[in-house]
């Protein structure tokens, strides 16, 4: 059990950088053989040693014997005889055996070689296959803002190309940008698929929650003299250098090469057949040589001298390719980094112009709009390329730093890199270009994602972001439609509904395929700008039948024309025994819904459930777009207190704050004692104190009913 636990434990906590190079060292297939290979070299050795020094040899016999007895007589006899023995190697076979030794420890040397240079190797391609997850992760979110305007901006024009203000090749001109764009956000999610397969690959683990760390792109200032440095002791030199040594040591140490010899002490043991038995001891010494030994010397002499002569050559060959490959490297790194210098300037460019395009379009409508499409299209490709030289740069540094062999997270990850989430939206929606540039420079990825977000927001709403706070939460469909009327101006504070069906009006939707008034309803919505989700909180969700009815339900409603789908299942409607299963069985629901649909999802989810990074990456990983996150606290700075760090540490994540207006609750937890007008005003003093954030979405209201119930 302890054993399963140990296995077991990497996976729900926050894995980094160090973790993967701890994990392939071990894993990787690649450093494995090198370790095998090393192992059997090792035993081979073993092998070779032993069979150095005296042999042993033992025989064994049956013969007809004819011995003189005297000049005149001879005595004819039958004996089996048994010898033992010991063989001591002498000149050249001793260095035949020593010679093999020598080759082995070689072969070995250069195993070890090859395993340090193996394992530089694998963590070059961990660290390159990191940088490349988290570029594609990093222009995956630029893909989907620049796509996210598409529905509003084909709305647009297709107005202006009906009422004869835009011409058909301008259009078809703009459609292809969304279609340039889906093509890179598909090759953009390939490349991380492609990545995390490496990464798993190298380390034998399952990463699907794992968040790739910042690489860094700064290049070291002693780089060069690094590398001139690491040229001379490159994996190549070194087994050079060792295959020089091994000939230089074998000419030098192997002088009886061709005149073999052998020390013999032998005891043997005579069993006569009618005749005594006898023994002998015997000590001698055996050599033995080719006729043309001189001759045969000479050539043996030669070839040893153009073995030195070979070798010389192929290490002066190596330190030539090392030296190139080094300079290569530093070209690489330094190319990379002035495309880099300029990518910037390019951006700082697009965003400029962006940025005119945009203030543009809010004062006049018309080509302006067209206009500001096309900038913020430019602006996208720019924050792109960006993105690509970034990547180039880092998998330049990782490669140049590799020839040092001494790859690691302290080197090539970029720890201190950390985004702060305090963007001043107003800086890049004023006509001040300067404190927009000043932005860019601080926070260039969230600025470019903020500047396309506000594209994705009907024209005419662009400019007052801070007044549209509200979603709202109601859970009777029918009475909410009947009374909105009476309402509609409000409702331009409004960015979101949240719209619940009772069983009832459910049955209606799944029978008739309609609800009276709610088309109505939805097409206001959306001329206002206004998202409309299905609130649906059944708490069976969690379960495998809640999903079957779930997606039986789903293409009716998204039919109607519904944004998306906000799931309020808690962990606390459960029954206490089956609360355990809330974890697995909402991310696998919105898993379910993601993989089917690809529609915006929100989760309702208490503040304490962010505790748990592990859970909040696993429903990212799922596919969820929003968590409304409930905090029932009237205290505004507590509010601030605890969303504030949310907002920073999931930056990637929509967030809006679920804040409650029931009677029945305290007044802590509750503002129904303070009444509409007070509530308002404290969401919205909430609001603009957070305004800040570019993934704060808002305030969403606990409920539309209940809030209309409250005092004036």
């Amino acid at each position: 059990m302890m054993w399963l636990l140990v296995i077991c434990t990497p996976a729900s906590a926050e894995v980094t950088v160090d973790d993967l190079v701890h994990w392939a060292n071990y894993s990787a297939i690649d450093n494995q053989l090198a370790k095998a290979d090393i192992d059997v070299l090792q035993q081979q050795l073993k092998i070779d040693q032993a069979n150095q020094g005296l042999n042993l040899f033992l025989g064994s016999g049956f013969g007809n014997n004819r011995a003189v007895i005297s000049n005149t007589s001879t005595l004819t006899y039958q004996s089996a005889n048994m010898q033992l023995g010991l063989t001591l190697p002498l000149l050249g076979s001793a260095e035949k055996l020593k010679k093999k030794v020598m080759n082995t420890e070689l072969s070995l040397k250069l195993a070890q070689i090859n395993q340090k240079r193996i394992e530089g190797d694998v963590l070059n391609l961990l660290f390159t296959a990191n940088a490349q997850l988290y570029y594609a992760e990093e222009r995956i979110q630029f893909d989907n803002s620049f796509l996210s305007r598409k529905d509003n901006a084909k709305k647009i024009l297709s107005y202006r190309l009906k009422e004869h203000y835009l011409l058909k090749s301008r259009q078809l001109d703009f459609d292809s940008m969304f279609d340039i764009a889906k093509r890179e956000l598909i090759k953009n999610q390939a490349e991380k698929s492609e990545a995390l397969l490496v990464l798993q690959e190298l380390t034998g683990k399952t990463l699907t929650t794992y968040q790739p760390q910042a690489p860094t792109v700064s290049p070291p200032t002693d780089l060069e003299k690094v590398l001139s440095s690491a040229a001379q002791s490159a994996a190549s030199v070194k087994s050079a250098e060792a295959v020089l040594a091994a000939s230089e040591n074998s000419a030098e140490k192997l002088n009886w090469e061709g005149i073999n010899g052998n020390l013999i002490l032998s005891q043997s043991l005579t069993k006569g057949i009618g005749v005594p038995s006898g023994f002998a001891t015997t000590i001698g010494v055996q050599v033995d040589m080719p006729i043309d030994i001189l001759h045969e010397r000479s050539v043996i002499h030669r070839e040893k001298a153009a073995l030195i002569d070979q070798a010389q050559l192929s290490l002066r060959k190596a330190q030539l390719k090392a030296n190139q490959d080094t300079q290569i490297a530093l070209n690489n790194v330094q190319k990379s980094d002035m495309d880099t210098i300029a990518s910037w300037r390019q951006l700082e460019a697009a965003f400029s112009a962006w940025q005119i395009a945009h203030l543009r379009a809010q004062a006049i409508p018309d080509d302006a709009i067209e206009k500001d499409l096309k900038k913020t299209y430019l602006l996208y490709q720019a924050a792109i390329n960006y993105s690509y030289s970034q990547e180039l740069l880092a998998k330049n540094i990782i490669h140049a730093e590799n020839f040092e062999g001494k790859l690691s997270a302290n080197k090539l990850i970029d720890k201190e890199q950390s985004e702060t989430s305090n963007i001043q939206l107003e800086n890049i929606q004023n006509n001040n270009v300067n404190s927009a540039l000043n932005s860019l420079k601080h926070n260039w990825k969230k600025v470019v994602q903020a500047a396309l977000y506000l594209g994705h927001k009907p024209i005419k709403t662009i400019s007052n972001r801070s007044a549209k706070i509200y979603g709202w939460y109601t859970w009777n469909a029918a009475d909410f439609i009947r009374e909105w009327h009476n309402n509609e101006k409000f409702l331009y504070q409004t960015r979101r509904v949240e719209l619940s069906f009772t069983p009832s009006q459910m049955q209606t939707i799944m029978e008739l395929h309609k609800l009276p008034g709610l088309a109505n309803f939805l097409e206001k919505a959306k001329d206002m700008g206004i998202t409309v989700n299905w609130l649906i909180g059944e708490p069976d969700l969690v379960t495998a039948n809640g999903r079957k009815k779930l997606m039986q339900w789903l293409p009716a409603i998204y039919a109607l024309g519904f944004d998306g789908v906000d799931l309020d299942v808690e962990r606390s409607q459960l029954p206490k025994n089956k609360q355990n299963i809330w974890k697995s069985g909402i991310i696998k629901t919105i898993a379910v819904i993601h993989s089917e649909t690809g529609r915006p999802i929100t989760l309702t989810i208490n503040y304490k459930e962010f505790k748990n990074k592990n859970l909040i990456n696993q429903l990212i990983g799922a596919g969820l777009s929003n968590a409304a996150i409930m905090i029932y606290i009237s205290n505004p700075n507590r509010v601030k207190q605890i969303v504030i760090p949310i907002l920073q540490k999931y930056s990637n994540l929509s967030i809006s704050i679920v804040q409650s207006i029931e009677p029945g609750l305290p007044a802590v937890e509750s503002l129904y004692p303070q009444g509409q007008s007070a509530a308002m005003t404290h969401w919205q003093n909430l609001s603009r104190s957070l305004n800040a954030f570019p993934n704060f979405d808002g305030i969403d209201i606990q409920s539309w009913e209940d809030f209309y119930k409250a005092k004036p």
